[in-house]
């Protein structure tokens, strides 16, 4: 009876070590690596392993440009996936191409949010009020579209993906007879179009001849 009872009590001490040995071993063992944090991709993408994330998304953009230039005297408007930034009222002096604090503090705030996007590009439109001759009209909008564009490369956007160009005095924003000094029209629009990538679907059966027998 008692060499039983020896026995019983040896296995009772092997589990218990057993158990000891179990934990100290769970108590050295290395955390768990993080995982890895999503990496800028040559194109602009995020990739996580080789998962890539669009950062194109027009929704998403769209939703951070009206969050970060929310003001009374800017319009955003979406077509698409072309968005028109339009900075006006108090964005250029009369027959003036020097951009407002506000409107460079607008384009800044624009130019954050395309940076981080490498595939839309982006035509910058200037346009004046019906004041002065056409001739010098039609030079002050390129001046003006010059500007905006310049402060948009200043703070990160390639140059090579930006279109400035002058509309003078036609597409009035608000329309007017000759000669009048109408805040509204002295404006730049920022016509910004995504380039989404195009889903591509699983590979289906080729097409091609019947193999003969």
């Amino acid at each position: 009876m008692y060499p039983r009872r020896l026995t019983v009590f040896a296995g009772a001490a092997v589990f218990a070590t057993l158990l000891a040995t179990s934990a100290s071993a769970a108590k050295k063992a290395p955390a768990p690596a993080p995982a890895p944090a999503p990496a800028p991709a040559a194109n602009g993408d995020l990739t996580i392993g080789n998962t890539v994330l669009d950062t194109d998304d027009t929704d998403a953009a769209e939703r951070e440009i009206r969050r970060e230039l929310h003001s009374a005297f800017i319009q955003i408007v979406r077509t698409g996936d072309t968005v028109v930034v339009s900075l006006g009222d108090i964005l250029f002096k009369v027959d003036s191409s020097e951009v407002s604090s506000e409107g460079a503090a607008a384009a800044k705030a624009l130019a954050a949010v395309l940076v981080k996007r490498k595939r839309p590009t982006l035509e910058v439109n200037g346009y004046t009020d019906t004041a002065g001759s056409t001739a010098h009209n039609q030079a002050l909008s390129e001046s003006r579209a010059n500007a905006l564009a310049q402060i948009l490369e200043t703070n990160g956007v390639d140059a090579a993906r930006v279109t400035a160009q002058g509309f003078g005095e036609t597409h009035l924003a608000v329309e007017t007879g000759d000669g009048v000094k109408e805040v509204k029209n002295r404006r730049v629009e920022i016509v910004i179009h995504f380039h989404p990538k195009k889903k591509v679907g699983p590979a289906g059966p080729k097409k091609g001849l019947a193999k003969k027998p």
